[in-house]
């Protein structure tokens, strides 16, 4: 499944300098740098063994590896544990330095 997330048939196809390129371009930990803006993660999935793709892709050792990162560049980075639906809208108003309509 992994392979085919990617658009390749196979995990050997993993190996082809074209799907190295497009490992590399969809690596998002690897795109966090210094002056980048704070990062909001929240976490909605258990901890545990993964269940599925979904659960894989929202784990929350997924929003920590980006905690992790975020730190090392200086970026600030706020994970949110079954956060409230508006608490992402709130994030950005904030971090955008837009007021809320009252």
């Amino acid at each position: 499944e992994g392979a085919a997330f990617y658009g390749f048939k196979s995990v050997e196809e993993l190996e082809l300098p074209a799907a190295k390129a497009a490992l590399k371009e969809c690596d998002m930990l690897s795109w966090i740098s210094k002056g980048d803006g704070p990062v909001y993660c929240a976490v909605s999935k258990d901890d545990g063994p993964i269940q599925n793709r979904g659960h894989w892709l929202h784990h929350p050792k997924h929003a920590e590896e980006i905690r992790k990162q975020c730190e090392s560049a200086g970026v600030a980075c706020i994970i949110v544990r079954d956060a409230p639906r508006d608490s992402s809208l709130h994030f950005l108003l904030k971090n955008l330095d837009v007021a809320e309509a009252e």
